[in-house]
This record gives structure tokens, sequence and C-alpha cells, in this order.
């Protein structure tokens, strides 16, 4: 059997076992808890606050009933985790107050555009100030706008706040020519479920049910059928200076004389509103934290928060044309994590760069047995989300009725389920929350004692998911992160010398792997390039003997010491292929990036501020802005719309032709005419594609390909000069020792590590060769 088969016959079961192993791992690790399992059965929960409930599937064309009180939004009785509680009857006639039509007041306030933040410093303001600006509904009392006071979203003069909440409104015109409204209020308090009867809190503009009493402070009353107040609901919207935090501080006041049985159900965290899908695909994900069963984590301190599923996932499918029904997708509790008895500390929507994420606030919640503090966000006994589909995608296309748009282009917003828990008389059950509403940055939660003692620190991963999750080993980036910000921070003071310095330290580690692989390759082409007339003449001589022609061709390739195992010189390099992806990861998702300029904004220094050029390595380099954008069919869904002339992208394809150039080992077999043009025309679509694909890549990772591949070249073409040293400093000893030194020449034992790994796969080789044509021998015999 020749050398090449036994390669196969090995290599080909390693390589599906691995492939099958990274396909599970990957959908392992990319839906984690928030896998779409089944659930405790729930009701599909309704858009909220809305005039009435969506239609049943394949209703759009016909018009809705008339408002009823069992049809407004929320009122669906929602299914909640039994506490072990007192039984007690419902109390008749539990009905909301309605209060006069008011405007509610804000909190906090913006900050002029000279006093702007930039990702690279992601700290608050110093003296500590508010970091928002939280604007008010008295629609279940939920937040209407929330924006952060110094982060814009862009460097350019028209930049204007980053909105992180905001409500979303939209309208639907059915055939009988009414109108109907519906809204998704992120923090609104959908209702209360009192002694088994739900009762719905949204309420609307001109009968709200919730009272302000003061900024930002709201209260509501439920009353009996005599009229009698039975139970106060209080909510107070606190900032907490120097934080990118707001402290949601709810109670249920029990004023009844006998007990009742509550749960709290809520809105929490919505989209952020600004997220459009450009280079890197749609990055939009559900984040939640983890806390593992006590077999895995006794104490209750350690909170995971590596799980994560992306936005479409988590809206599912649309069951009508409109984008008003769902499918009924659960995100917590699911099979997997009841099985394990996990908990969770914080549910949250994240983009690339900003999340929103609602969290326990332990200092509100009396302590574990232990005395440690408790982690659990006690309004997730179960959690749920709600859809609604926009009209258009941002950019005034339609998208009312294509499935895919719909999902791609829906609004979310996760809500919050309590369990059921008793209240005595003149008591009150707290169900205080903390809202973060900020940047995905060690450096923007580090200092929010509230966020950090949830642990909220794990909102920051560098990943993309999908096949690549295996190789975005989170030590691995978060210690290239600290890297790239120590060179920053105390060596060059800029970001983009410093994704450079990144990408030399690198590619100097792996030097002595790289130079291995390609030191191999090189020998072996050049040793098959001087085979091949002999393997002609054996092929010419044993074309009609497969079997004598692949002895022959192994004898061959033994005499003349060429191991085809060197071909396999490649597979080192994949070895790096981690790294390599952790440090695209890193750079893409690191938020200190945001809004810096490149090599100390020289360009903008020059150009008075009016050029963008590497103005926001977080974005493309923007050599000429073109003032509109346009999509280009299939590549957009890639890369985004093309708004600029980028430079950096044409520049990597240069630079890739270069690197293709000196990078391709020498050809180990004549190719014909026809395989030659296929080659070529291979390189030539690499240096058109990839470029193209990294048209509207962020300058940052543009830098760093640049950079990687220009020493990619530098590092090549010196190796291959060391390695045609060594081959004519050997060629030389061999004319002058002769042919018996020549043979102890070849013989001389390998140095280093992987030269020691190749020589035992080779020796294994040989032996399970030598097992096989024992066999093959055993079997001729005649059996006695």
């Amino acid at each position: 059997m020749a050398a090449g088969s036994k390669i196969a016959k090995i290599a080909l079961p390693i390589v599906l076992v691995a492939l099958t192993a990274l396909v599970g791992y990957t959908v392992f690790k990319t839906t984690g808890s928030t896998a779409l399992t089944s659930s405790p059965s729930a009701p599909p929960p309704v858009a909220a606050p809305t005039a009435i409930a969506p239609p049943a599937p394949g209703a759009a064309a016909t018009p809705p009933p008339a408002p009823t009180a069992a049809a407004v939004a929320g009122a669906a009785q929602p299914t909640v985790a039994a506490a072990p509680v007192g039984v007690v009857a419902a109390v008749p006639g539990l009905t909301p107050r309605i209060w006069p039509a008011y405007s509610p007041v804000t909190i906090g306030q913006l900050q002029p555009p000279e006093t702007s933040s930039t990702g690279g410093s992601a700290r608050v303001a110093n003296p500590p100030g508010y970091e928002m600006k939280l604007e008010f509904t008295p629609l279940g009392a939920g937040i209407a706008k929330l924006q952060s006071a110094r982060l814009f979203d862009s460097i350019q003069s028209s930049k204007q706040h980053e909105v992180l909440q905001q409500m979303f409104a939209r309208s639907v015109l059915y055939s009988d020519g009414t109108t109907r409204g519906y809204k998704l209020v992120p923090m609104a308090v959908l209702g209360v479920t009192v002694n088994g009867v739900y009762i719905p809190l949204t309420g609307t503009l001109e009968e709200p049910i919730w009272q302000q009493s003061g900024p930002g402070q709201f209260f509501a009353i439920l009353a009996d059928g005599e009229g009698k107040d039975v139970v106060k609901l209080t909510r107070t919207f606190e900032l907490v200076p120097g934080t990118y935090s707001v402290r949601v501080l709810q109670e249920a006041i029990n004023l009844s004389e006998q007990t009742i049985n509550l749960a709290w159900r809520q809105a929490g965290a919505m989209d952020i509103p600004n997220s459009k899908i450009g280079y890197g695909g749609d990055v939009r994900r559900l984040r939640i934290g983890t806390i593992p069963g006590a077999a895995a984590n006794p104490d209750g301190q350690f909170v995971d928060g590596t799980t994560f599923t992306p936005h479409d996932t988590v809206i599912g499918k649309p069951l009508d044309g409109l984008g008003l029904q769902w499918t009924d997708l659960p995100i917590h509790p699911t099979t997997r994590s009841a099985e394990r008895g996990e908990k969770l500390a914080w549910v949250a929507l994240s983009n690339r760069y900003f999340a929103s994420a609602v969290y326990s606030l332990a200092d509100r919640q009396p302590k574990r047995a232990d005395g440690k503090p408790d982690k659990e966000l006690k309004l997730t006994a179960q959690v749920e989300r709600v859809a609604l589909a926009r009209e258009d995608d941002g950019y005034g296309n339609a998208v009312i009725g294509n499935e895919a748009e719909m999902t791609k282009h829906a609004a979310l917003v996760t809500v919050l389920q309590g369990a059921v828990g008793s209240i005595a008389p003149g008591a009150a059950a707290d169900y205080s929350v903390g809202l973060y509403a900020g940047p995905v940055s060690t450096n923007a939660i580090a200092g929010d004692k509230s966020a950090e003692a949830a642990g909220l620190e794990g909102l920051v991963l560098y990943s993309f998911g999908g096949p690549c999750v295996v190789c975005t080993f989170q030590s691995l980036t978060y210690t290239l992160r600290w890297y790239l910000g120590f060179l920053h921070d105390y060596v060059l003071k800029d970001w983009a010398l410093a994704v450079i310095f990144l990408v030399l330290t690198v590619r100097t580690i792996l030097h002595p792997v790289t130079k291995w692989s390609q030191a191999n390759l090189q020998r072996f082409g050049k040793q098959m390039q001087k085979l091949a007339p002999k393997q002609a003449a054996l092929k010419e001589k044993y074309g009609d003997d497969p079997k004598r022609l692949r002895e022959e061709t192994a004898r061959l390739m033994q005499e003349e010491k060429i191991n085809y195992l060197q071909a396999l010189g490649c597979l080192p390099m994949f070895l790096q292929m981690p790294v390599w992806i952790a440090l695209y990861a890193m750079i893409y998702f690191t938020y200190e990036l945001r809004h810096e300029g490149g090599f100390f904004g020289v360009f903008q220094a020059i150009s008075g501020g009016s050029w963008g050029f590497l103005g926001d390595l977080a974005e493309p380099d923007r050599l000429i802005s073109l003032g509109f954008s346009f999509p280009i069919p299939w590549v957009s869904a890639l890369i985004g719309r093309i708004n600029a002339i980028n430079f950096l992208p044409l520049l990597l394809g240069v630079v890739f032709y270069f690197q293709q150039k000196y990078l391709s080992p020498p050809q180990a077999t004549t190719l014909s005419p026809e395989m030659e043009t296929q080659q070529k025309i291979t390189k030539i679509m690499m240096v058109i594609l990839f470029p193209l694909m990294m048209y509207n890549a962020p300058a940052a990772l543009s830098l760093y390909f640049v950079a990687n591949s220009t020493l990619g070249i530098i590092e090549s073409r010196h190796i291959r000069k060391h390695v045609e040293r060594e081959d004519k400093f050997r060629e030389e000893q061999e004319k002058l020792l002769g042919p018996v030194a020549k043979r102890l020449l070849l013989e001389q034992p390998k140095q280093g590590f992987f030269a020691r790994i190749q020589d035992e796969l080779q020796r294994r080789m040989a032996s399970a060769e030598d097992l096989r044509k024992q066999r093959e021998k055993a079997s001729r015999q005649p059996r006695k």
C-alpha cells in the first residue's frame, strides 16, 4: 500500500470525528441554556400595551373584535410558578384605579457634544454624574426613551446621543377601515396575578393606571368591588451617578386585612433600537447570566455569562403575514436548565457594542443561608419574549409579508414573570431590579457595585459563535485584550499602532511553528519535483499493474528518503488558527476601539476634523464618504451597505496578492495546462473576493489583516532564504564527503518537537503496514 493511502486511511476518520465533534459542540455552546426546547406551558405573550390583542394567525384580512377588558394587551392569564402559599379566596371585582392623563417628568440630562465619551474612555465621567436621560410613559409606567448622556452614534458633526432603549409603536390598518395600535414598552409593568386572578396594568395614555408621584416615581392602586383599596404598587427609577445603571425599586403593598397571593409580571429589556446589520452579520443576541446548580456552584456566587442565542433564533417564525403572532419559544426555564438546577442572575439583549440587561439587586433581597449574597433575579420564574414586526428595514424597504425579513427586523422585548408569593396584611413584597444600559466593556461595568455583584461582567464576550466558537477560547481572547490594552495604555498610546504591534507579537511567538511548517512544505515540494521523472518512468513501466506501481513508488520514496509526512507540514499551521480567530473576534468586539482615531488622529488633525479617514477604528476607514448608501445584491447581506470609498481593503488586495505569491510552496507534481489555468483563476478570485468581503470591515480589522499579511510575506521570504541556504550547504557537504557520508547525513536524527512527532507518526505507520502485510500473508496460507 502506498504511503499516501496509509495517510488517508488514518487521517480521514480523524477528520470526520473532529468535524462531528465540532458541529455538536457548536450547537451546544451557541444555544446553551437558552436552547429553545420544551418548557412549562404558557400562552403566547401579547405585544404590550396595545388597543387589542393581535389577531389569530390568518386573521389579518378581517377586522379585529371590539376592545373588551379581556382583550386588552397582557390580559391573557400567564402561567406562574407556584410557591408554598396559603389558599385564599379571589378578591371580588378587583380592578385598577384610573387617573387623569398626564405627561411624566424626565430624569437625568444629556451632555453637549464636546463632553462626548469615546470608546477608549469607556469609564464614566469624573467627577461622577448621571450617564443617561430617562423619558417615561404612563403605559405600564415604562420607559419611553433611554439616551446615553455622553455617548454618541458617530464621530460626525451631526451625531446624536445613543438611544439604548425606546418604546416601539406600530399601527395596523384592517380591511374594514379600522386601525389598531400595538406597542412594545421596555420595563413596563404588564400586570399582576392576585389570588389567582390576572389583572392587566398597562393602561392607556388617555386613562392611565399608573400615577406619577414625583420624577421617576409611580404608583397604582387595585381596589375591590366596593371601592376599597386592596393593593398598592409602587415603582421608583433611581439613576446611579457614575454608572450606566438604573435601580428600579418596586413593591407591592397589601392594604387589606387578609393575606394575598401575588405574582408580578413585567417587560424587561428591549432591543437596542439603532442596531443595523453590517459587516459581521447580525450580532444581536439574547444573553443570560446563569447561576449553575448547587452541585457545580455550592456558594451560588459564580455567574456564567457565556451563553447566548442569536436574535432571529429568539424571535422565531411569524405565524401571520403581519408579524403580530410568533411561535411560542420559551427562554427560561428550559428542560436542560431545569435538569441542571440553573437560575438566572440577569437577562440581556445586546448588539456589537451595547447591552440592555435586567439584573438582580442583591442588596434588596435576603442573603443566602450561608450569609452570602443571593444573586438570583427573582422575576425569572418564567422568562418569555414578545416580538413585533417592523414595517421596513430601516432603509425604506417594506418587510411585511416577507417571513425572513420580518424575523430579521422584528422588535424584541423580554417578559419577566415572577413566582407566586404571599403578602401578609400591611406587609410589602419587593420586586426590585437593576437595569444596565451601556457599553459592553469591562471598564464601563467596573465600579458599578450592583452590576458587578450580579456578575454582569459576563456580558463582555469576544465570540462570533457558530463554527468559530470552539476557536475563540475566552481565556485566550481576554489575554489578547489585556495585552492590547497594555500596549495602548502604557506603551504606544494609539490603538492602531497597538493592533499592529499585537499582530507582530503574535507572529513572533508563533514563528517557530510557522518556520517548521513552511520549511517542510518547501523541501517536500522540491524533493517531489526532482522525483517526478522517476515517478513518470515507473508509471510508464507498471501502469497496467496498480499494485506493483504502488509498491515500486513506495520503494522509490524510501530509497530517496522522501517522507509523505512532510506534506503535512501545514497541519501545525492549523494549530495557530484558534489564536488568529480569537484575535479577530477580540478586535471586532472591543468597545474601546469605537470612535477612536487611528495613528493619533493625524488625518483629522491635518483636515481640521473634516476628513473622516481612519477617524473611527470600529468602522470602515472611509477614505471618501459618499453621503448616501446602496446595497450590493447578495454581498450586502454579509458586509452591509456601501456608503464610502474605502482604501484599506484595496491595499489588502495588493498585499494578499504578494502573500499568495510568496507563500505558495513549489508544486510537488507537474500540472496540466487546464489545472494551471484553474489554479491561476482561483488565485485571482481569492485576491478579489477576500478584499470584497472585507470592504466594510472595521478599520482596526483591516489594519490587522494588512499587518498580518505583510509580516507573513516578510517571514515567508526569510524562511525560504534560510531553507535555501541550509539545502545549499547540505549539498556542498554531500559533494565533499561522498556517498557514505551522504547516507549518514540523511539519517541524522531530526531535532525539535514537531520533528519528533513526525518521526513517531512515521514509525507507527510503518508498524501498521508491517502488521497489514503479516495478515495478508497469513490469509494466503492454506488452512489446515
